[in-house]
């Protein structure tokens, strides 16, 4: 992660994307980058795969320090973005 170190070091909003393809079982991965980098000031997810019933709301995906905003999806395969 030197390259991540360095960047974080570079002036500007800190703006980054990632396929995850699934919060729930990357969650661990996502909450652990957020926590290392606290400089990060909007990560986006894509390919969360997060049902309806497990929305924003619930505090399911919480990670301190970040709001979590995004629709769930609402039906079929695939997924929408997340942004923390």
């Amino acid at each position: 992660m030197k390259e991540l170190d360095s960047l974080m070091k570079t002036r500007g909003i800190k703006f980054f994307h990632q396929n995850a393809r699934g919060l729930g079982g990357n969650y661990g991965n996502v909450a652990e980058l957020l926590q290392s980098f606290p400089g990060m000031h909007i990560l986006s997810l894509s390919e969360m795969h997060i049902e309806a019933r497990r929305n924003q709301e619930d505090g399911v995906y919480d990670i301190p320090g970040y709001s979590f905003i995004g629709p769930p999806r609402k039906s079929g395969k695939g997924g929408d973005k997340r942004w923390w």
